[in-house]
């Protein structure tokens, strides 16, 4: 099967994974307003014995053909945590990572 990988235009660390027979505009706004305008990285050949950084291609594959989509979004870079987005809002200092263990 086929995989299409799109970055994030308005965040570092997320990434969303397509079906290559799946449209962009078929997905939810709510997904497309947290990607903006998702930028093309790369497209490849997907298989249950794939190795693949930071997922597994079976629970890839699964999310794929369940939902037709997979966001990832990268939660060691400590400004995608959603606490600290939190404690952004409200004035508070960044915890870092090591620190939410």
């Amino acid at each position: 099967m086929k995989c299409l990988t799109y970055r994030s235009s308005r965040k570092d660390g997320v990434y969303l994974y397509l079906l290559e027979s799946s449209k962009l505009e078929d997905l939810p706004k709510d997904l497309l307003d947290l990607m903006g305008k998702p930028k093309f990285m790369l497209s490849f050949e997907l298989s249950a014995e794939r190795k693949l950084v930071k997922i597994d291609a079976k629970t890839l594959i699964d999310k794929l053909l369940d939902q037709g989509y997979y966001l990832r979004i990268d939660t060691a870079l400590e400004e995608n945590n959603l606490l600290n987005e939190d404690r952004k809002r409200r004035g508070l200092d960044t915890v870092k990572n090591e620190k939410l263990l």
